[in-house]
């Protein structure tokens, strides 16, 4: 009992001695100290315990922001391998191209030369054909006047053998004519 022999214990008036106000009110705020000191533990061990959590889930947060980073890295660095080798493929595409074209060309100009060939053969031939045919209507019309002299002359040789046919018959009346008167 230090407490009660803090308080006066002589009675004054109505009050109890001790009195109990004083006493329940030390007693409430001994205990709202003990409260406050709990909670204060209790905070600065949560505090604590928040801050070290904090940091955990802080460092979790740090490597995974670095293996996005290195992600990212080892994309940016395949990316550029891979333009890289498509550029130089590209480049060995466009030699290619280009000898293929140049061969296409030389083909083509062989080919317009075989051609070409053909086109004057086939023109010399032609043009033989055509000289033959001349030649040969030449000969045609040739034989049709030689044939239409020989009809005239056949013609005049008929006419000639008919003349003297007729003149032999003449002949041959007047002397029966003659003979017979």
């Amino acid at each position: 009992m230090p407490a009660a022999q803090k308080h006066e214990m002589t009675p004054t008036g109505s009050v109890p001695v001790p009195d109990p106000t004083t006493l329940t009110r030390e007693s409430i705020l001994r205990e709202i100290e003990r409260v406050k000191e709990f909670f204060g533990e209790m905070i600065n061990g949560k505090d604590t315990l928040f801050t070290s959590m904090i940091a955990g889930i802080k460092a979790v947060f740090d490597e995974k922001f670095n293996n996005v980073n290195l992600q990212f890295s080892g994309r940016d660095i395949a990316l550029v391998a891979a333009l890289q080798a498509a550029k130089e493929a590209v480049g060995e595409q466009n030699k290619s191209n280009a000898m293929a074209i140049a061969k296409s060309e030389t083909e083509v100009t062989k080919q317009l030369d075989q051609i070409r060939l053909l086109i004057n053969g086939s023109q010399k031939i032609t043009d033989d054909k055509i000289d033959d045919m001349k030649a040969r209507i030449q000969a045609i019309e040739s034989n049709k006047v030689g044939t239409q002299e020989h009809k005239r002359d056949t013609s005049s040789i008929v006419g000639v053998v008919i003349g003297v046919a007729g003149l032999l018959i003449a002949a041959v009346a007047v002397a029966v004519a003659f003979v017979k008167h």
